[in-house]
This record gives structure tokens, C-alpha cells and sequence, in this order.
């Protein structure tokens, strides 16, 4: 699950970093770096009992936190 978790997560930046037409959408290193780090959030957040939309939101924070912080 955790692969499948990183791989969402992986292409959801990339999808939003394309948008924003940021450079770092080919980073593939910052991508997984976020990705990973947005997937163990998720994963510690259902742990703890959050709902499924709960932890989303977690990752979320976790995944984007000061990428366009300028």
C-alpha cells in the first residue's frame, strides 16, 4: 500500500508543480522526497485514528508546506 501511497502522491505535486509551470516539476528528487514524506503522514495519521479525509488533508499540508513560500 505504502508504494501505491507515494506513487498519489509523487504525481499529484507533479501535476501541481506542471501547473504552476515550476522547473521543480523535473526534480524527480524533491518529488520523491515530498512524496515519501506526504505518504508517512498519511499512513501515521490513519494509525491515530484520523478518517481517511483527515489524514489526506495531514499529507496534503505536509506534501506542499513551503513549496511556493516565497
Amino acid at each position: 500500500m505504502a508504494k501505491k501511497l507515494k506513487g498519489y502522491w509523487a504525481l499529484y505535486l507533479k501535476k501541481v508543480l506542471m501547473e504552476e509551470s515550476d522547473p521543480r516539476a523535473l526534480d524527480n528528487d524533491i518529488i520523491v522526497e515530498r512524496a515519501d514524506a506526504a505518504a508517512g503522514q498519511f499512513e501515521q495519521s490513519r494509525h491515530e485514528g484520523l478518517t481517511v479525509e483527515g489524514a489526506k488533508e495531514m499529507a496534503y499540508k505536509v506534501l506542499l508546506d513551503g513549496l511556493f513560500d516565497e
